[in-house]
């Protein structure tokens, strides 16, 4: 979870220096954010410790 904060503070941080590409940067943090949680929850349910 901490590392996923660290990826949106970087991204907005990112997008407030970078006014243009904000909504790139900010879809881009989204989609690596769903990936780690989709690969975070198919670990999880397969190793049975949910």
């Amino acid at each position: 979870m901490v590392e996923m904060m660290m990826i949106m503070s970087k991204e907005q941080e990112r997008a407030t220096l970078n006014p243009s590409t904000s909504h790139m940067a900010f879809n881009a943090s989204l989609n690596i954010l769903l990936d780690i949680l989709r690969k975070d929850l198919t670990t999880h349910t397969r190793n049975g410790s949910w």
